[in-house]
């Protein structure tokens, strides 16, 4: 998601104001400890579509049904 509009983790923990290990922290849980301004700015700096958010973000998978 991120290499390929050419970011990094660690310029995107610098745009959502945390750090690159709570960044990948975050990630390493599919995505469920993301704040939606986390969510939001990601959105914003990637520029997501809508479905892209959606596909991403609030998948509807057996994880979904787990927690």
């Amino acid at each position: 998601m991120f290499f390929d509009r050419g970011y990094n983790q660690s310029k995107i923990a610098k745009a959502l104001k945390i750090e690159r290990g709570t960044l990948r922290n975050r990630m390493a849980d599919g995505g469920w400890m993301f704040r939606l301004k986390d969510i939001y700015r990601m959105a914003k700096l990637l520029n997501l579509t809508k479905d892209e958010i959606l596909e991403i973000f609030f998948a509807d998978d057996e994880m979904a049904e787990e927690k």
